[in-house]
């Protein structure tokens, strides 16, 4: 089966022959980047978990219109394993290159946040939008139908949320090696934390350590703020979850 061009709607109807006018930006890249013309078909996703195999049937203005044929279940492409994402603010263009990789990866939730040696620049309302977006059109290429929960801007993690294992990811001889931890049976959810390009103060990792976070290293390289994160994902989930 030929892959099926993959486009956003955050509002799907649940119902086999509704008519759906797809946004103004995904029907621009339909007619003029993808060449999709009448009698063409074309998945749609909501962000929410659902997704329709829909056939374009015409349009209004620039606007494209399908109509939704079957619901599309498989394959599942949510881990079975939460991941959650705990990312100091970086540079603008290394901020959207971890929440591109995160998505593709499968992490569930990020939540960026200000500590004291992170880069705070442009950090205001409109990034958390833009931020949204690059999930979006990573979830397009990747094939997810959940978009991950990107929450506002905060301080520090405080204490970790439940009983789940929490992470803070800190090179150094004083931390417990990542396959120390993948130890027993598959947690519901994993919490990770990633220091800005700086890295934490001692101040917040001794902080973070009474708090209940595990300070975890991942071998002897030091990995780049802006790919700890998504990689220390990829090694859970293919542990616990659905990766490999």
């Amino acid at each position: 089966m030929a892959r099926l061009w993959r486009l956003y709607h955050p509002d799907l109807p649940d119902e086999s022959g509704a008519e759906v006018l797809v946004g103004s930006e995904d029907s621009h890249h339909a007619r003029k980047v993808l060449r999709l013309r009448e009698g063409d078909e074309i998945a749609l996703f909501d962000g929410a978990g659902h997704e329709w195999v829909t056939r374009m049937i015409g349009s209004e203005g620039e606007r494209v219109q399908v109509r939704l044929e079957r619901r599309l279940l498989e394959p599942q492409t949510e881990a079975p394993l939460e991941v959650v994402l705990f990312q100091g603010l970086l540079r603008p263009e290394r901020m959207d290159w971890v929440v591109q990789k995160a998505t593709e990866v499968g992490i569930a939730v990020i939540h960026p946040f200000v500590s004291e040696r992170a880069e705070t620049r442009g950090a205001g309302k409109n990034k958390l939008e833009r931020w949204r977006r690059i999930a979006v059109e990573s979830c397009k290429q990747c094939g997810r139908r959940q978009l991950p929960r990107i929450e506002p801007l905060e301080a520090l993690p405080g204490a970790p949320e439940g009983d789940s294992p929490a992470l803070l990811l800190q090179p150094g001889p004083g931390s417990t090696p990542l396959s120390d931890l993948c130890e027993g049976p598959a947690p519901a959810s994993v919490q990770i934390a990633v220091g800005p390009q700086s890295g934490f103060t001692p101040e917040e990792v001794e902080t973070h350590e009474r708090a209940g976070w595990r300070s975890t290293a991942l071998g002897p390289r030091i990995l780049r703020a802006d790919t700890a994160g998504a990689i220390t994902a990829a090694i859970l989930l293919h542990r616990w979850g659905d990766l490999g």
